[in-house]
């Protein structure tokens, strides 16, 4: 999705959002999962890290796309770079667990 004009916008992430200043010639990392959205300007690309889980390049690439773990975006050039401080979909799991393991604590 594209905006463009004048005027305010509203975006929405989860937890709180922080504004990330990308300058010429530093290259930001960003996991995708906390990305909400970023200047037009900015130059981005998606790659997988290597985890040192052991699985190679193949198992890393496996993993993220069944798990989203380990997908980065990668801004370079000039512009801003908005994130959000939490993960809905990590969080939500926290909470199946914790849920989980109060109701075998009865």
């Amino acid at each position: 999705m594209k905006t463009a004009g004048t005027g305010k916008l509203a975006v929405s992430g989860f937890g709180s959002m922080f504004e990330l200043d990308v300058m010429p010639g530093k290259e930001v990392i960003i996991d995708n999962s906390h990305v909400v959205c970023w200047d037009s300007s900015l130059h981005y690309e998606i790659s997988v890290t290597t985890g040192g889980g052991g699985g190679g390049m193949l198992g890393n690439l496996v993993n993220s796309a069944t798990s989203g773990e380990g997908v980065v975006l990668r801004f370079s050039g000039q512009g801003k770079v908005f994130i959000c401080s939490r993960n809905r979909d990590a969080f939500l799991e926290w909470m199946r667990k914790e849920m989980a393991g109060q109701r075998s604590n009865r």
